[in-house]
């Protein structure tokens, strides 16, 4: 997760989408892709995230 994460375009919709749902998180940890398994099935389980991510983002969110 943390090298998907790390991989995506900062500016992106998909990264800004990640920031709002994890207020909790500091950016930096954002930026590192540090997160823990809730938070992982939190994304994994949003049937909406992939919609926001780029081409390349979404193929390798479905290789994920």
């Amino acid at each position: 997760m943390n090298n998907f994460v790390k991989a995506m375009n900062q500016d992106g919709a998909s990264f800004q989408d990640i920031c709002n749902k994890f207020r909790v998180l500091s950016r930096a940890q954002l930026n590192e892709g540090i997160f823990v398994g809730p938070q992982i099935d939190k994304l994994i389980k949003d049937e909406d995230f992939d919609h926001t991510l780029s081409g390349t983002e979404n193929v390798a969110w479905n290789a994920f």
